[in-house]
């Protein structure tokens, strides 16, 4: 699979400041941050033809990008569950599941429309 070339790549994503998570729990995905604890970029990397997940993300994204105060309360979340679990990475995602969920379904079908 292409995107398993990255994984060949890790040492140099590392050397400009990266953190190389590989998956992450996204199977299929590559998944890299910059900034450590101020967290400045992540990337989500997919292979090209897998549409499904790269649509998933940009749609999240421009929901929020849209809807100030739903990014308003996802920071909010994310701080919470940050102070809740410093050193639980994944109940600290586990936490933002489901907002994340709601929130996706409704950037989707937001997209949809646009579509029409």
């Amino acid at each position: 699979m292409i995107i398993n070339l990255l994984d060949q790549e890790q040492k140099h994503i590392e050397a400009i400041g990266y953190e190389f998570l590989g998956e992450n729990g996204l199977p299929g995905r590559r998944f890299m941050c910059k900034g450590d604890e101020n967290r400045t970029h992540h990337i989500h990397a997919y292979p090209y033809d897998n549409i499904h997940e790269i649509q998933r993300h940009i749609s999240f994204r421009n929901y929020l990008r849209n809807h100030p105060d739903i990014a308003k309360e996802y920071g909010e979340l994310k701080s919470h569950l940050a102070l809740s679990f410093p050193n639980d990475i994944t109940r600290y995602s586990k936490g933002k599941d489901s907002f994340i969920k709601k929130v996706e379904a409704r950037s989707l079908k937001e997209d949809w429309r646009k579509e029409q």
